[in-house]
């Protein structure tokens, strides 16, 4: 048998007061944004990286413009990465903005659905390997909050009570983005010769693909669950101006 701290007269930690519900519609357009900018850096990105894949080709014939073609390439290549890392991290910024006010929010509909901590919305990103899946819980943690369950028998309004597949699409993608730009980092330590590099090559531009599908992803996560929020809230709105039946 465990004793409480008011068992044995310590003081009791107050419980957080619930946060103002607060739309999320602003910030969601603010990542869903730099999202499609990442999208578009990764797009100029693959572009490069395919050029410069077919100026290496061993098979092609040099002229005299080649090699000052491939260094003109090259220089882009090194722009659109310069430009990608910025709008990843603004990208991210936006998007940590967005997911802890939708967890905030999430604690207004209701308790039920919340297995972790508000503090986990944003410190569970930094916590090495925990970091490949847990967040995922808090994801779907705040879509079940975010849905009102049915009230006084009638069905709720929100949405499904259980999170949609889009998430686990979501962070499947997102997880293997992570991983494979490791990989393509790994691998560009050990160029020795032609046929690695344009290995390296070919594996950047499957990176770049990847990473679109999941900024994709990611921005109709976004949507999906502000836009479960708005409903939510609106419902919640009408719960609580309703008058109590006799």
């Amino acid at each position: 048998m465990f004793l409480k701290p008011a068992d044995v007269g310590l003081p009791v930690k107050p419980a957080p007061p619930r946060p103002e519900l607060r739309s999320p519609n602003t910030l969601s357009y603010v990542a869903t944004a730099f999202l499609g900018v990442v999208v578009l850096a990764d797009v100029a990105s693959l572009g490069s990286t395919l050029a410069v894949y077919q100026l290496t080709a061993p098979d092609r014939e040099w002229d005299p413009d080649a090699e000052q073609r491939l260094e003109t390439v090259d220089h882009l290549q090194t722009v659109s990465f310069n430009f990608y890392a910025l709008v990843f991290f603004c990208s991210v910024v936006a998007f940590l903005l967005w997911f802890r006010r939708v967890r905030l929010n999430a604690e207004c509909f209701g308790q039920e659905g919340l297995e972790r901590s508000r503090g986990w919305a944003l410190g569970v990103w930094f916590v090495p390997i925990a970091n490949l899946w847990m967040p995922y819980g808090v994801a779907t943690d705040i879509w079940r909050a975010s849905t009102l369950r049915p009230r006084n028998g009638t069905e709720s309004p929100a949405g499904p009570a259980y999170p949609y597949l889009g998430i686990g699409v979501w962070w499947v993608l997102w997880v293997g983005t992570c991983l494979m730009g490791r990989f393509v980092g790994q691998m560009a330590w050990d160029t020795d010769d032609l046929d690695t590099y344009r290995t390296i090559l070919l594996t950047s531009a499957g990176s770049d693909l990847l990473d679109i599908a999941a900024a994709v992803a990611a921005a109709v996560f976004v949507r999906r669950l502000t836009a479960l929020q708005r409903r939510a809230a609106a419902a919640l709105e009408n719960t609580t101006t309703q008058p109590a039946s006799a």
